[in-house]
């Protein structure tokens, strides 16, 4: 009589059930493969990419802080600058004048004051036409510019008036300067319409700082007084004040 042999026997699960053969043969159940991925590489490209773009908006901003630096450099310009000589305008001058008032009052050097009235404008105004009495603004402002020096600045006021602003004349007065400026003008008269020449003048009234706390207004005023002087004397006339 043969002995019958008993094979274990198998408890199968629902879950059992469901799963492919292979993984129950042996009694060993393995795990389906996973393809590796490489997080951490894909993480510095991110931060490589922001870090680039970050860097690109910076240069971007930098460059529009750049262009706005030009456009208020530009305007602040046209706000201090006469459009028509291209010297400072009043506010410019008024700027330059506390300026230079305040430097002086600190002992930074002798600050000399000019208020000049170009003569007979009126006339030419008249004659010629506007055009022709811009031509000696113009005129004016540029003999004043080729005979200041480094420092010195020149400002039209109003109409035809123009200040000037003369640092450390050593051995040379205000007056010796506008002289000067005088002869530069008698020598390079202006060219008008239909070929005509002018040579421009002006009166004017010089006045130095005194060093004594004296501010702007009280600097100007002197100066426009010696202005009013010079006109009762005549034409072309260079006062200066007590």
């Amino acid at each position: 009589m043969s002995e019958r042999t008993t094979l274990p026997r198998f408890h199968l699960t629902e879950q059992d059930a469901a799963r492919p053969l292979a993984v129950l043969v042996g009694g060993a159940r393995q795990k389906p493969e996973v393809p590796p991925t490489d997080l951490a590489v894909v993480e510095g490209d991110d931060l490589l990419d922001e870090v680039l773009e970050l860097t690109t908006r910076l240069e971007e901003a930098r460059q529009t802080i750049s262009r706005l630096e030009e456009v208020i450099t530009s305007l602040q310009e046209r706000c201090t600058t006469d459009p028509l000589t291209g010297v400072h305008n009043r506010r410019g001058g008024e700027e330059r004048l506390a300026e230079d008032v305040a430097r002086a009052s600190r002992g930074g050097g002798s600050l000399t004051l000019a208020l000049l009235d170009a003569d007979k404008l009126k006339e030419v105004n008249d004659r010629w036409g506007h055009q022709a009495g811009d031509a000696c603004l113009r005129h004016l402002a540029d003999a004043l510019g080729r005979n200041t020096r480094e420092g010195d600045w020149v400002a039209r006021w109003g109409g035809d008036e123009f200040v000037v602003a003369f640092w450390n004349a050593k051995g040379e007065t205000g007056q010796t300067l506008l002289r000067r400026v005088g002869e530069d003008l008698r020598r390079n008269p202006v060219r008008l319409a239909r070929g005509e020449q002018r040579s421009v003048g002006f009166s004017a009234g010089v006045c130095r700082h005194r060093g004594d706390g004296e501010d702007a207004r009280g600097l100007f005023s002197r100066a426009d007084a010696a202005l009013l002087d010079a006109k009762k004397e005549g034409r072309g006339a260079i006062v200066k004040a007590s």
